[in-house]
């Protein structure tokens, strides 16, 4: 799934400078656990690297320390704690497990580069690396991190662009659960074979 991403000459120094002037993380982040209705606390988000999350009687541990890159590790706190506010907290846990899918088959690196790719060839890398993805949470969760570059603004990613993030097409697997056509809805006689 690695594809060829091109990059400026000194890429990953400016990469850096935009993840460094990104504001400062709260005090506190406070997130809702919609199984106990009750409002929970992560203290400390920029100095803890373990947050841990309540939802639907579970608890999972969002462990930034698996991301070696200090950077790296600074822009996804910001990315979780953009996604907290605006998703179930279980679908968050979901997407920090598709970052570490994401690292494991790319690279640390690649979140860098992701910054640095200009727009225009976000199309081709797209096509030809994730729209078919058997994976439907790690190409929606790349689309919601591009997302999160439009609204902050990082790199060459600005609000403008949301649209362009929003229509890049995801191709869903035959059977999956997403359900694009009437084609993969069984009919009463199939579902009783």
């Amino acid at each position: 799934m690695t594809s060829q991403m091109s990059f400026g000459f000194d890429w990953d120094t400016s990469v850096r400078e935009h993840i460094r002037k990104l504001p400062k993380l709260p005090s506190h982040i406070r997130y809702v656990d919609e199984y106990d209705e009750d409002w929970r606390t992560i203290e400390s988000p920029y100095q803890s690297d373990v947050w841990l999350l309540n939802f639907d009687t579970t608890r999972v541990n969002i462990n930034f320390s698996k991301f070696e890159d200090l950077d790296v590790r600074y822009l996804l706190k910001h990315f979780m704690f953009w996604l907290l506010g605006r998703n179930a907290t279980g679908y968050a846990a979901r997407c920090f497990g598709a970052l570490l899918t994401i690292k494991q088959s790319q690279s640390e690196t690649w979140f860098l580069k992701a910054i640095d790719m200009p727009i225009e060839e976000w199309k081709l890398h797209w096509d030809g690396s994730w729209c078919d993805s058997p994976a439907e949470i790690n190409v929606h969760t790349i689309k919601l991190l591009l997302n999160f570059f439009c609204e902050l603004s990082i790199g060459h990613f600005c609000t403008d662009k949301q649209d362009f993030i929003r229509f890049l097409p995801v191709r869903y697997a035959k059977g999956s659960r997403g359900v694009q056509s009437g084609e993969v809805i069984l009919t009463l006689t199939e579902e009783t074979e």
